[in-house]
């Protein structure tokens, strides 16, 4: 009877798959949370309220504090720099001041020239110039929001790679682990199918008593 052949454990199929599965599925939800940052940064950009150029118009501010105001360089001329003025009047009659906004910062077709701080809630008379015309056109827009669209997908970049870097990292540790089992299970396998050492050694050749003990020889007082 042929005795069973023994096969090391985890196998080799298993140890290289579950560490795939597990950076494949770390890297499809690392993918989803790159796109859901990418259709939130295009859901702020498009809630911006719109203004023409030169236009005055009534815009509905939802809370206090800190807006900015975006050039949408898709309907603008050439220009030396993006640039604009803008006169905002509260709800309460009051000028609301506006600043140059400080640093660069841009998504898609848009980039924010000013910015100004909304005192309260409520409707605001606003009405912004381009002042940065090469030969402008007609038909130039502005943004004005609170959010920020680059944020929004920059944020689902951080996660895509953290989600990723992760993913990779543990399935990296479970092939690892895996395979050292494997190998356990072989060394494991190998020493049972030699039991004793190989045999157990060499003894004296059959027939030979050991040294030292051998008959004297025929006539020998001895």
């Amino acid at each position: 009877m042929s005795a069973t052949l023994q096969k090391p454990k985890p196998g080799l199929a298993a140890a290289l798959l579950i560490p795939f599965v597990i950076w494949l599925v770390a890297s499809v939800i690392a993918v989803v949370f790159l796109v859901m940052g990418i259709q939130r940064a295009e859901e702020v950009a498009d809630d911006f309220a719109r203004v023409s150029d030169g236009e005055t118009s009534t815009v509905e501010l939802s809370s206090s504090g800190g807006y900015r105001i975006w050039i949408d360089e898709s309907t603008s001329g050439d220009r030396f720099s993006p640039s604009a003025s803008a006169t905002i009047t509260g709800p309460d009659g009051q000028d609301v001041p506006t600043r140059l906004y400080s640093g660069s910062l841009s998504y898609n077709d848009l980039e924010a020239v000013l910015t100004f701080d909304a005192p309260e809630a409520g409707e605001y008379q606003i009405t912004v110039t381009e002042t940065g015309f090469e030969s402008g056109t007609a038909g130039t827009e502005f943004a004005i929001g609170k959010g920020n669209p680059f944020s929004e997908a920059g944020t689902g970049i951080l996660l895509m790679f953290l989600i990723g870097s992760i993913g990779f990292v543990i399935a990296l540790i479970v092939l690892i682990v895996m395979l050292v089992k494997r190998g356990r299970s072989k060394r494991r396998i190998t020493q049972a199918s030699f039991p004793g050492g190989y045999g157990g050694g060499y003894g004296s050749p059959g027939g030979y008593p050991p040294p030292g003990q051998y008959p004297p020889p025929p006539g020998s007082s001895w």
